[in-house]
């Protein structure tokens, strides 16, 4: 932890407010991508992103 309350990133120094908010960052530095489309493989850090992925396969435009 840094000063402050904040989490340090080892790797870039990033700062983050929250611990899980630094442990998300530190999978992308490890390329760890536990969320894959099934549809064309490609797979993503953030279960978010891949929601927002699969609705170009779909056609879907929540937004």
């Amino acid at each position: 932890r840094a000063a402050h309350g904040a989490f340090l990133c080892p790797r870039c120094g990033r700062l983050f407010r929250h611990g899980s908010n630094l442990t998300r960052h530190l999978n992308a530095h490890r390329g760890l991508r536990a969320h894959a489309c099934g549809l064309c493989g490609k797979s993503f850090t953030q279960g978010a992103t891949l929601r927002d992925h699969l609705n170009l396969h779909s056609g879907a435009r929540p937004h």
